[in-house]
């Protein structure tokens, strides 16, 4: 189950030390992430942030665990899109997409992982 946030950054500098937070929290409070990765354009207008978990049962657990952390970060960027791949929950799918964000959803297919 992988999680793919694109957003625009209006200010870079309040950004990345908030995504630093996070990551930091995340990895300290949800043990089931396996990856989470965020990334940023050349100009620091755009970024996107990937996690990877075994499920969405995981997926749940993260967004419910850093539910103010989300928030705070939500409100610093503009949204643009969501990709999960995978099997997330129909219910997290929904929330999602109440959001008023665009929420794409693809089924996995084929692949592995090491």
């Amino acid at each position: 189950m992988t999680f793919i946030g694109t957003f625009r950054i209006p200010d870079r500098d309040a950004w990345l030390p908030a995504i630093e937070r996070m990551s930091a929290f995340v990895r300290d409070n949800v043990p089931g992430v396996r990856s989470f990765r965020a990334y940023v354009s050349d100009d620091g207008t755009e970024g996107t942030v990937v996690y990877v978990h075994p499920d969405g049962d995981s997926l749940d657990q993260h967004l419910a665990t850093a539910a103010r952390l989300i928030q705070e970060g939500q409100a610093m960027v503009e949204v643009l899109r969501i990709d999960l791949l995978g099997s997330p929950n129909p219910g997290t799918v929904e929330r999602m997409r109440g959001l008023g964000v665009p929420v794409s959803v693809k089924a996995h297919v084929v692949g592995f992982e090491r």
